[in-house]
Protein backbone atom coordinates (compact mmCIF):
# COMPACT_ATOMS: atom_id res chain seq x y z
CA UNK A 1 0.00 0.00 0.00
CA UNK A 2 1.07 3.40 -0.74
CA UNK A 3 0.74 6.00 1.74
CA UNK A 4 0.82 9.68 0.25
CA UNK A 5 2.24 12.22 2.53
CA UNK A 6 1.02 15.76 3.08
CA UNK A 7 1.63 17.88 0.03
CA UNK A 8 1.14 21.58 -0.01
CA UNK A 9 -2.54 22.57 -0.38
CA UNK A 10 -3.47 23.82 -3.76
CA UNK A 11 -6.52 25.26 -4.80
CA UNK A 12 -9.02 23.78 -6.99
CA UNK A 13 -8.20 25.78 -9.98
CA UNK A 14 -10.23 26.62 -13.55
CA UNK A 15 -12.56 28.68 -14.95
CA UNK A 16 -14.94 26.43 -16.83
CA UNK A 17 -19.19 25.91 -15.87
CA UNK A 18 -17.27 22.61 -14.43
CA UNK A 19 -15.33 23.66 -12.50
CA UNK A 20 -18.33 25.68 -11.10
CA UNK A 21 -20.29 23.07 -10.37
CA UNK A 22 -17.70 20.81 -8.53
CA UNK A 23 -16.90 23.73 -6.38
CA UNK A 24 -21.15 24.13 -5.41
CA UNK A 25 -21.06 19.92 -5.06
CA UNK A 26 -18.08 20.59 -2.61
CA UNK A 27 -20.06 23.23 -0.53
CA UNK A 28 -23.07 20.57 -0.69
CA UNK A 29 -21.46 17.62 0.38
CA UNK A 30 -20.34 19.71 3.31
CA UNK A 31 -23.68 21.28 3.95
CA UNK A 32 -25.09 17.34 4.09
CA UNK A 33 -23.11 15.98 6.80
CA UNK A 34 -23.53 19.12 8.45
CA UNK A 35 -27.71 18.06 8.45
CA UNK A 36 -26.98 14.47 9.11
CA UNK A 37 -25.30 16.04 12.85
CA UNK A 38 -28.78 18.06 13.19
CA UNK A 39 -31.02 15.10 12.49
CA UNK A 40 -29.76 12.12 13.11
CA UNK A 41 -28.68 9.98 16.14
CA UNK A 42 -26.00 8.39 14.15
CA UNK A 43 -24.04 11.49 13.38
CA UNK A 44 -20.10 11.24 13.21
CA UNK A 45 -20.11 9.48 10.17
CA UNK A 46 -20.97 11.76 7.82
CA UNK A 47 -22.27 12.12 4.20
CA UNK A 48 -19.95 8.92 2.88
CA UNK A 49 -18.59 10.62 -0.42
CA UNK A 50 -17.26 9.09 -3.34
CA UNK A 51 -15.07 11.01 -6.08
CA UNK A 52 -15.47 9.63 -10.22
CA UNK A 53 -13.34 11.12 -13.08
CA UNK A 54 -10.02 9.81 -14.72
CA UNK A 55 -6.48 9.89 -14.21
CA UNK A 56 -5.08 13.46 -13.00
CA UNK A 57 -8.67 15.35 -12.55
CA UNK A 58 -7.65 16.76 -8.81
CA UNK A 59 -9.99 13.84 -7.16
CA UNK A 60 -7.78 14.02 -4.09
CA UNK A 61 -7.76 17.46 -4.06
CA UNK A 62 -11.49 17.43 -4.26
CA UNK A 63 -11.82 15.54 -1.39
CA UNK A 64 -9.50 17.24 0.58
CA UNK A 65 -11.65 20.40 -0.04
CA UNK A 66 -15.08 18.66 1.38
CA UNK A 67 -12.82 17.80 4.47
CA UNK A 68 -11.80 21.59 4.62
CA UNK A 69 -15.45 22.71 4.45
CA UNK A 70 -16.83 20.81 7.39
CA UNK A 71 -16.50 20.87 10.87
CA UNK A 72 -14.53 18.36 11.03
CA UNK A 73 -11.31 20.90 9.34
CA UNK A 74 -8.74 21.04 10.89
CA UNK A 75 -8.81 17.48 12.32
CA UNK A 76 -6.04 14.44 10.66
CA UNK A 77 -6.86 13.97 7.11
CA UNK A 78 -5.49 10.75 5.67
CA UNK A 79 -4.72 8.95 2.27
CA UNK A 80 -4.55 5.61 0.73
CA UNK A 81 -3.94 4.55 -2.63
CA UNK A 82 -5.92 1.53 -2.68
CA UNK A 83 -4.36 1.29 -6.63
CA UNK A 84 -1.02 0.37 -4.64
CA UNK A 85 -1.94 -1.59 -1.99
CA UNK A 86 -0.67 -4.65 -1.37
CA UNK A 87 -2.58 -7.64 -0.51
CA UNK A 88 -0.43 -9.15 2.70
CA UNK A 89 -0.63 -5.42 3.90
CA UNK A 90 -3.69 -4.19 3.44
CA UNK A 91 -5.44 -4.94 7.24
CA UNK A 92 -2.21 -3.80 8.56
CA UNK A 93 -1.70 -0.48 7.20
CA UNK A 94 -5.85 0.58 7.07
CA UNK A 95 -6.03 -1.00 10.64
CA UNK A 96 -2.58 -1.87 12.36
CA UNK A 97 -1.30 -4.58 13.80
CA UNK A 98 0.42 -6.13 16.95
CA UNK A 99 4.10 -6.99 17.33
CA UNK A 100 4.75 -10.45 16.58
CA UNK A 101 0.92 -10.90 14.58
CA UNK A 102 3.19 -11.60 11.22
CA UNK A 103 6.45 -11.63 10.12
CA UNK A 104 8.39 -8.38 10.27
CA UNK A 105 6.05 -7.09 12.61
CA UNK A 106 8.83 -6.00 15.22
CA UNK A 107 6.32 -3.49 16.98
CA UNK A 108 3.03 -2.36 17.36
CA UNK A 109 1.47 -0.08 14.95
CA UNK A 110 -1.79 2.02 14.65
CA UNK A 111 -3.00 2.03 11.16
CA UNK A 112 -4.42 4.87 8.94
CA UNK A 113 -8.23 4.50 10.13
CA UNK A 114 -7.25 4.98 13.81
CA UNK A 115 -5.01 8.07 12.81
CA UNK A 116 -7.73 10.00 10.85
CA UNK A 117 -9.91 9.61 14.01
CA UNK A 118 -12.25 12.87 14.00
CA UNK A 119 -11.08 13.78 10.55
CA UNK A 120 -11.46 11.98 6.91
CA UNK A 121 -10.24 8.99 5.47
CA UNK A 122 -9.89 9.36 1.61
CA UNK A 123 -9.71 5.81 -0.18
CA UNK A 124 -8.28 6.94 -3.43
CA UNK A 125 -8.93 4.27 -6.24
CA UNK A 126 -11.04 2.35 -4.60
CA UNK A 127 -12.13 0.28 -7.32
CA UNK A 128 -8.75 -1.74 -7.27
CA UNK A 129 -9.56 -3.72 -4.55
CA UNK A 130 -10.35 -7.22 -4.11
CA UNK A 131 -13.19 -8.46 -3.24
CA UNK A 132 -11.85 -9.69 0.03
CA UNK A 133 -10.24 -5.92 0.54
CA UNK A 134 -14.09 -4.74 0.17
CA UNK A 135 -15.48 -7.28 2.45
CA UNK A 136 -13.08 -5.59 4.90
CA UNK A 137 -13.93 -1.80 4.27
CA UNK A 138 -17.66 -2.76 4.40
CA UNK A 139 -17.67 -4.36 7.85
CA UNK A 140 -15.95 -1.15 8.93
CA UNK A 141 -18.53 1.56 7.24
CA UNK A 142 -21.13 -0.64 9.27
CA UNK A 143 -20.63 0.68 12.86
CA UNK A 144 -16.76 2.51 12.42
CA UNK A 145 -14.83 -0.42 14.71
CA UNK A 146 -12.06 -2.78 13.78
CA UNK A 147 -9.23 -5.38 14.71
CA UNK A 148 -5.78 -4.96 14.64
CA UNK A 149 -3.78 -7.28 12.50
CA UNK A 150 -2.94 -10.01 15.64
CA UNK A 151 -5.14 -8.17 18.33
CA UNK A 152 -8.48 -8.92 20.16
CA UNK A 153 -9.44 -5.57 21.20
CA UNK A 154 -12.18 -3.79 19.25
CA UNK A 155 -11.38 -0.04 18.33
CA UNK A 156 -13.25 2.44 17.02
CA UNK A 157 -12.36 5.22 14.25
CA UNK A 158 -14.83 8.21 14.01
CA UNK A 159 -14.12 9.29 10.20
CA UNK A 160 -15.56 10.52 7.31
CA UNK A 161 -15.12 8.34 4.28
CA UNK A 162 -14.46 9.84 1.50
CA UNK A 163 -13.24 7.53 -1.79
CA UNK A 164 -12.57 8.03 -5.40
CA UNK A 165 -12.15 6.22 -8.46
CA UNK A 166 -11.85 6.68 -12.22
CA UNK A 167 -14.02 3.58 -13.02
CA UNK A 168 -17.75 3.18 -13.09
CA UNK A 169 -18.33 0.99 -10.07
CA UNK A 170 -22.07 0.19 -10.85
CA UNK A 171 -21.03 -1.62 -14.00
CA UNK A 172 -17.99 -3.21 -12.39
CA UNK A 173 -18.87 -7.28 -11.79
CA UNK A 174 -16.00 -7.42 -9.82
CA UNK A 175 -17.09 -4.54 -7.13
CA UNK A 176 -19.58 -5.06 -4.58
CA UNK A 177 -22.99 -3.37 -4.95
CA UNK A 178 -23.74 -3.57 -1.13
CA UNK A 179 -19.88 -1.51 -0.56
CA UNK A 180 -21.25 1.07 -3.46
CA UNK A 181 -24.17 2.25 -1.89
CA UNK A 182 -22.72 2.62 1.18
CA UNK A 183 -19.61 4.65 -0.53
CA UNK A 184 -21.95 6.42 -2.87
CA UNK A 185 -23.71 8.79 -0.28
CA UNK A 186 -22.98 11.54 -2.16
CA UNK A 187 -21.25 11.45 -5.45
CA UNK A 188 -19.26 14.23 -7.11
CA UNK A 189 -17.82 13.48 -11.14
CA UNK A 190 -15.14 14.93 -12.46
CA UNK A 191 -14.81 15.31 -16.37
CA UNK A 192 -11.13 15.09 -18.33
CA UNK A 193 -9.24 18.31 -20.35
CA UNK A 194 -10.56 17.59 -23.60
CA UNK A 195 -14.16 18.68 -22.28
CA UNK A 196 -13.19 21.99 -21.06
CA UNK A 197 -10.70 23.46 -23.74
CA UNK A 198 -11.04 26.73 -21.33
CA UNK A 199 -9.53 24.80 -18.42
CA UNK A 200 -6.23 23.88 -20.27
CA UNK A 201 -5.31 26.96 -21.81
CA UNK A 202 -6.59 28.56 -17.77
CA UNK A 203 -4.23 26.03 -16.39
CA UNK A 204 -0.98 25.82 -18.62
CA UNK A 205 -1.12 29.82 -18.31
CA UNK A 206 -1.21 29.43 -14.79
CA UNK A 207 1.80 26.66 -14.15
CA UNK A 208 3.96 27.61 -17.04
CA UNK A 209 3.18 30.28 -19.22
CA UNK A 210 6.62 30.95 -20.31
CA UNK A 211 6.00 27.54 -22.00
CA UNK A 212 6.99 27.57 -25.19
CA UNK A 213 4.38 28.70 -28.21
CA UNK A 214 4.88 25.62 -30.39
CA UNK A 215 4.42 23.19 -27.15
CA UNK A 216 1.54 24.96 -25.81
CA UNK A 217 -0.44 25.01 -29.36
CA UNK A 218 0.14 20.99 -28.98
CA UNK A 219 -0.71 20.28 -25.84
CA UNK A 220 -3.98 22.17 -26.68
CA UNK A 221 -4.69 19.98 -29.94
CA UNK A 222 -3.61 16.66 -28.05
CA UNK A 223 -5.96 14.56 -25.83
CA UNK A 224 -3.99 14.36 -22.29
CA UNK A 225 -4.85 10.81 -21.01
CA UNK A 226 -2.64 11.95 -17.86
CA UNK A 227 -5.41 15.34 -17.74
CA UNK A 228 -3.99 18.29 -15.15
CA UNK A 229 -1.33 16.09 -14.18
CA UNK A 230 0.09 15.18 -17.89
CA UNK A 231 -0.33 19.03 -18.85
CA UNK A 232 1.73 20.40 -16.29
CA UNK A 233 4.60 17.51 -17.00
CA UNK A 234 4.53 18.04 -20.13
CA UNK A 235 4.61 22.19 -20.34
CA UNK A 236 8.27 21.41 -19.38
CA UNK A 237 9.31 19.30 -22.37
CA UNK A 238 11.22 20.74 -24.97
CA UNK A 239 9.23 21.29 -28.72
CA UNK A 240 11.27 18.90 -30.70
CA UNK A 241 11.00 16.26 -27.87
CA UNK A 242 6.76 16.49 -27.80
CA UNK A 243 5.83 16.53 -30.67
CA UNK A 244 7.74 13.01 -31.55
CA UNK A 245 6.67 12.07 -28.47
CA UNK A 246 2.56 12.95 -29.29
CA UNK A 247 2.86 12.64 -32.64
CA UNK A 248 -0.48 12.68 -34.59
CA UNK A 249 1.33 15.24 -37.24
CA UNK A 250 0.73 18.39 -35.24
CA UNK A 251 4.35 19.10 -35.25
CA UNK A 252 3.71 19.81 -39.27
CA UNK A 253 0.97 22.05 -38.35
CA UNK A 254 2.94 24.78 -36.21
CA UNK A 255 5.69 24.77 -38.74
CA UNK A 256 3.20 25.30 -41.90
CA UNK A 257 1.65 27.98 -39.56
CA UNK A 258 4.79 29.34 -39.20
CA UNK A 259 6.23 29.23 -42.37
CA UNK A 260 2.87 30.91 -44.21
CA UNK A 261 1.52 33.06 -41.54
CA UNK A 262 1.91 37.12 -41.67
CA UNK A 263 2.41 36.77 -37.57
CA UNK A 264 4.28 35.07 -34.94
CA UNK A 265 3.35 31.97 -33.67
CA UNK A 266 2.99 33.18 -30.30
CA UNK A 267 0.56 35.78 -31.00
CA UNK A 268 -1.51 32.81 -33.15
CA UNK A 269 -1.41 30.85 -30.00
CA UNK A 270 -2.66 34.17 -27.81
CA UNK A 271 -5.23 34.62 -29.98
CA UNK A 272 -6.50 31.05 -30.28
CA UNK A 273 -6.14 31.33 -25.72
CA UNK A 274 -8.47 34.56 -25.99
CA UNK A 275 -10.96 33.61 -28.24
CA UNK A 276 -11.40 30.18 -26.60
CA UNK A 277 -11.22 31.96 -23.02
CA UNK A 278 -13.79 34.99 -24.33
CA UNK A 279 -16.45 32.14 -25.76
CA UNK A 280 -16.56 29.84 -22.81
CA UNK A 281 -15.93 31.49 -19.28
CA UNK A 282 -17.35 34.84 -17.81
CA UNK A 283 -13.64 36.26 -17.51
CA UNK A 284 -13.20 39.57 -18.10
CA UNK A 285 -10.91 41.32 -20.33
CA UNK A 286 -8.67 42.52 -17.83
CA UNK A 287 -8.66 38.65 -16.00
CA UNK A 288 -7.67 37.13 -19.45
CA UNK A 289 -4.92 39.44 -19.95
CA UNK A 290 -4.10 38.31 -16.12
CA UNK A 291 -4.54 34.58 -16.39
CA UNK A 292 -2.44 34.77 -20.35
CA UNK A 293 0.40 36.83 -18.83
CA UNK A 294 -0.18 39.42 -21.56
CA UNK A 295 -0.78 42.82 -22.11
CA UNK A 296 -2.77 44.72 -25.01
CA UNK A 297 -2.98 47.99 -26.63
CA UNK A 298 -6.59 48.02 -26.63
CA UNK A 299 -9.19 46.72 -23.51
CA UNK A 300 -11.18 44.52 -25.92
CA UNK A 301 -10.06 41.12 -26.43
CA UNK A 302 -13.15 39.97 -28.39
CA UNK A 303 -12.57 38.90 -32.39
CA UNK A 304 -13.70 41.97 -33.67
CA UNK A 305 -11.87 43.68 -31.77
CA UNK A 306 -8.50 42.81 -33.37
CA UNK A 307 -6.35 45.05 -35.52
CA UNK A 308 -3.87 43.50 -36.49
CA UNK A 309 -4.54 40.71 -39.57
CA UNK A 310 -2.96 37.94 -40.36
CA UNK A 311 -3.10 34.79 -42.33
CA UNK A 312 -2.36 31.00 -43.13
CA UNK A 313 -2.53 30.21 -46.89
CA UNK A 314 -3.61 26.76 -46.79
CA UNK A 315 -1.92 24.58 -49.84
CA UNK A 316 -3.50 23.32 -52.89
CA UNK A 317 -3.49 19.82 -51.52
CA UNK A 318 -5.50 19.31 -48.32
CA UNK A 319 -2.93 16.85 -46.93
CA UNK A 320 -4.01 15.20 -43.88
CA UNK A 321 -2.48 17.23 -41.28
CA UNK A 322 -4.12 20.50 -42.58
CA UNK A 323 -7.30 18.58 -42.69
CA UNK A 324 -6.45 17.53 -38.93
CA UNK A 325 -5.25 21.40 -38.20
CA UNK A 326 -9.29 21.77 -39.05
CA UNK A 327 -10.69 18.86 -37.01
CA UNK A 328 -9.05 19.87 -33.90
CA UNK A 329 -9.74 23.60 -34.12
CA UNK A 330 -13.34 24.09 -35.67
CA UNK A 331 -14.58 26.09 -32.87
CA UNK A 332 -11.63 28.45 -33.26
CA UNK A 333 -11.55 28.72 -36.91
CA UNK A 334 -15.58 28.92 -36.82
CA UNK A 335 -14.97 32.45 -35.04
CA UNK A 336 -13.36 33.34 -37.66
CA UNK A 337 -15.91 32.34 -40.52
CA UNK A 338 -13.07 30.27 -41.85
CA UNK A 339 -13.97 26.33 -41.69
CA UNK A 340 -15.89 26.80 -45.27
CA UNK A 341 -13.14 28.10 -46.98
CA UNK A 342 -11.86 26.06 -49.64
CA UNK A 343 -7.98 25.38 -49.73
CA UNK A 344 -5.93 27.77 -51.14
CA UNK A 345 -7.84 30.84 -49.74
CA UNK A 346 -6.61 32.54 -46.60
CA UNK A 347 -7.67 31.95 -42.73
CA UNK A 348 -7.81 35.31 -41.86
CA UNK A 349 -8.57 37.31 -38.54
CA UNK A 350 -7.94 40.70 -37.48
CA UNK A 351 -5.90 41.08 -33.49
CA UNK A 352 -4.94 43.61 -31.54
CA UNK A 353 -0.95 43.88 -30.48
CA UNK A 354 -0.37 41.67 -28.06
CA UNK A 355 2.90 41.13 -26.18
CA UNK A 356 3.46 38.79 -23.42
CA UNK A 357 4.52 40.23 -20.01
Amino acid sequence: MTIKKEQPERPILGKSKHIKDVLGHIAAAAKARETLIANSKNYTAGVAVLIIGPTGTGKELIAKAIHDSSSRKGKPFQTVDCGAISPELFESELFGHVKGSFTGAVADKIGRAKNADGGSLFLDEIGNLSRDHQSKILRFLNDKTFTKVGGSEIEKADVRIITATNRDLKADSGFRDDLYHRIAGYVIRTTGLADRPEDTIYLLNHFNHKADARVKFLLYSHPLSGNVRELITSSDKSYDYLKTELAGGMGKCIEYMEAHSDMDFDKIVHAYEIVILRANTSMSNTDIAKALHIRTTTTTLTADGFKEAFSINLPDKDDRHIKRYKTLFPDFLGYWNAIKVVPGEAYRLTMTEIERV
